[in-house]
């Protein structure tokens, strides 16, 4: 087996004096040659599996509130709640493992040096920006009727503004397809959202909350397998994020509570966002629907179930994705099992997602020469984490840059495409050093591709690939996040290729099946079970 880079440098642990290693991509510019030393201290899949019990755990603590205002309070911070415990629960577990590998992890992140006990000032609040004021957005009104005209055909823009059926208050390519055939109009969440907090922001919110913020945080914290020492100080910083987030949210849902005039119908992209989610919240909250479209296409093909409810389903009343056999899917899912008691839900399905059926229809261009193939590195988030989780940032780019390194090898035309979000959004990335980049948008690459390579399957780019019938090479960092007849299938569309961690936690991969993988003999594949259930079936 050939594995690059295999020289092992892990610290000593004992009485020897713990050496300093980077936490992050900021911190590892003081650290010169940093890929030399680079580890992490805890195993990738433990982030996951805590993140996951500890989702599950958080949920069945809101499903315990009897008081139906309380649970809308805690509905609205639940997303914002569970997303900033995320890096605070990775930072706890590498810390109480450095020791094991005699190691000490550096950085600017304050939440380190209380974790370790280093200091008793607690870090301030942070990773609340969906939740802090922000601008109104400008030109409101040429921006609804600009939006609304984007989607209604001429002879019905008319009756469409004067009697709409429903309001869209953000979009996606599957809602805009909807809307194409029916009467909806388009009014900016941020609009209506900072309107009731202009006016009713300064009423007093509604009182009880308090008492859940230690419920929910030891639900949360619980489920990280820390020592007593970890635990409580993980306990303290997420209990402030939470209190911090409850407090925005009973103002919140309050000045919403005090507004006369909501739409009763309202269509909506993600749940996630803070304002389309209080609005979503208060128009259920006075028996109107909420139709909610997918976006991304992971939802009844991934084994996140509770995420989509936790995210997605527990504010709305009807979740419409891309074909029935995907609705058929989530339904069959057990997602169910996470939603309030007695609320009512509709999981349909519709006429296949725009913008994958537009990726499946892009042929291939022919061209003379080596085999062309893309390689989509993911994003680096800083002190922020995603489930399913990324590999911490330095992890992540120490193995982004050798796999690119390892690509160039090989007699191949290399496109390597990174994540245009994240830390490296409009500057310079470290990867450009080993090959050139591009910074075409997927869909432009597409053509001009003979074989995928991903590593991160929850992005909107996979899913386009997986509906193309280009082979995909799919390095698998063992996250169960695929499972039974949805595993099977990626199994039989891609070239899965299993890493290997060594102890210094860095993913590797063996050249020849990597190799072997690029260069099969087959040079189309066969994409028609997911384009049956991303575009349907006219597209399979």
């Amino acid at each position: 087996m050939k594995i690059s880079d295999s020289d092992i440098n892990v610290g000593t642990a004992g009485n020897a004096a713990p050496r300093d290693i980077p936490y992050g991509i900021e911190d590892a510019k003081a650290f010169g040659a940093w890929r030399k030393d680079v580890l992490w201290p805890a195993p990738h899949h433990q982030s996951f599996d805590c993140a996951m019990q500890g989702l599950q755990s958080v949920l069945g603590c809101f499903h315990s509130i009897d008081d139906p205002d309380l649970q809308d309070i805690v509905l609205l911070g639940l997303a914002s709640i569970f997303a900033s415990t995320l890096p605070k629960g990775a930072a706890a577990l590498a810390v109480q493992q450095e020791q094991q590998l005699g190691v000490r992890l550096v950085g600017a992140a304050p939440e380190l040096a209380y974790l370790r006990g280093e200091t008793g000032a607690t870090p301030a609040i942070r990773d609340i920006g969906n939740i802090q004021s922000r601008p109104m957005p400008r030109a409101g009104l040429v921006r609804r009727i600009a939006r609304t005209c984007s989607w209604t055909p001429w002879p019905r823009i008319a009756q469409t503004l004067m009697k709409p059926e429903a309001t869209a208050i953000s979009h996606n390519g599957l809602l805009r397809q909807a809307a194409s055939t029916s009467r909806v109009t388009f009014h900016h969440a941020d609009s209506m959202f900072l309107q009731a907090r202009r006016q009713y922001g300064d009423r007093r919110g509604i009182s009880g909350w308090e008492d859940l913020v230690g419920p929910l945080a030891t639900a949360l914290t619980n489920a990280y397998n820390l020592t007593t020492e970890f635990h409580d100080r993980l306990l303290q910083l997420v209990t402030g994020q939470i209190f911090e987030i409850l407090e925005a949210a009973s103002r919140d849902v309050t000045a919403l509570r005090e507004t006369r005039r909501l739409p009763n119908v309202i269509w909506a992209g993600t749940g996630g966002y803070w304002p389309g989610r209080a609005l979503s919240i208060e128009v259920l909250r006075r028996g109107g629907a909420v139709r909610r479209f997918d976006h991304g296409g992971g939802m009844g093909l991934n084994s996140l179930a509770p995420l989509w409810a936790t995210t997605e389903l527990l504010v709305s009343s009807q979740f419409s994705l891309p074909t029935r056999r995907l609705a058929e899917r989530a339904e069959s899912s057990g997602v169910r099992n996470f939603l309030r008691k007695g609320q009512s839900l509709d999981i349909d399905g519709g006429d296949g997602d725009p913008l994958h059926r537009a990726a499946s229809r892009i042929a291939r261009k022919a061209a003379p020469g080596q085999l062309r193939v893309t390689y989509t590195p993911p994003l680096l988030t800083g002190f922020q984490q995603h489930l399913p989780p990324l590999l911490p940032d330095l992890i992540s780019l120490d193995w982004q840059m050798r796999f690119a390194k390892k690509l160039k090898t090989l007699p191949i035309q290399l496109m390597c495409r990174p994540h245009p979000e994240g830390l490296f959004k409009n500057k310079p990335h470290p990867l450009a050093a080993i090959t050139p980049l591009s910074s075409n948008v997927f869909e432009d690459l597409i053509a001009d591709t003979d074989v995928f390579v991903f590593e991160y399957i929850q992005s909107t780019a996979f899913y386009e690939a997986l509906c193309t019938d280009r082979p995909i090479v799919l390095i698998d960092f063992g996250l169960p996040i695929y499972q039974g007849k949805a595993r099977a299938m990626l199994e039989a569309r891609c070239r899965i290729m299993p890493a290997r961690f060594d102890d210094r936690n860095r993913p590797h991969i063996d050249t020849d099946q990597l190799e072997t993988a690029i260069f099969s003999k087959e040079d189309t594949v066969d994409p028609s079970w997911f384009r049956s259930h991303l575009i349907g079936d006219e597209e399979a």
